[in-house]
């Protein structure tokens, strides 16, 4: 069964906990929480501590997404509030906090950003998560090349989940599907749907 997470970075602060509660009665099974240091992605997102609060009685899974050059001062608190966290590639200890993930009991996932080349993600039993807008970038336009980044990932046949996110409209779904992925995070098109439960059950009629 494909995975769709709901990022609430672009939806404003007031907002976010009613529209996280409809998103989850509509079916929403996870929400990505990012977060960022300001360096490797511009600052912004969600502390461990401000996920837990707007979370906090929805029966919703949660992943967390540290944009970070170095994600190794949240990665237990993050890793005992998710069951997914995930950590760019392009960092230089990514097998270390990909170790220390698992060891505080939650999933290590890497993402790899748009200028990246594909080559640098070693074959492993790991899920990764192709980045569609460049980091930290909410609200930006989904890159087309995207699908062939997917497909390539997916065709390796090592990766237990290859998503994408960034910029993920419902529209956009059916080729994510067609090009392998099982994984896919929509923050602005999803919560900001004018019927968020109909975005949903299309969402899960199109890409699983």
């Amino acid at each position: 069964m494909a995975r769709l997470a709901g990022s609430l970075w672009s939806v404003p602060t007031p907002q976010q906990r009613e529209r996280l509660a409809t998103a989850v009665a509509g079916g929403l099974g996870h929400v990505h929480w990012d977060a960022t240091d300001g360096v490797f992605a511009v600052a912004g997102g969600f502390s461990p501590d401000t996920a837990a609060g707007l979370a906090d009685g929805l029966a919703v899974g949660s992943e967390a997404h540290l944009m970070m050059r170095d994600p190794g001062p949240e990665l237990v608190a993050w890793a005992e509030l998710c069951d997914l966290v995930v950590v760019p590639v392009e960092i230089a200890d990514w097998s270390v906090a990909l170790r220390r993930i698992e060891a505080a009991g939650a999933v290590g996932a890497l993402a790899v950003s748009p200028g990246t080349d594909l080559a640098v993600v070693p074959r492993g039993g790991f899920p990764v998560l192709v980045m569609s807008v460049q980091p930290g970038d909410a609200g930006a336009e989904f890159r087309p090349g995207t699908l062939d980044r997917v497909r390539a990932l997916a065709g390796r046949g090592c990766h237990p989940m290859v998503g994408a996110d960034g910029g993920v409209r419902g529209s956009q779904l059916p080729g994510l599907r067609e090009a392998g992925a099982t994984w896919a995070v929509s923050g602005t098109s999803l919560f900001n749907a004018p019927d968020l439960p109909g975005w949903l059950g299309e969402a899960r009629a199109t890409f699983g």
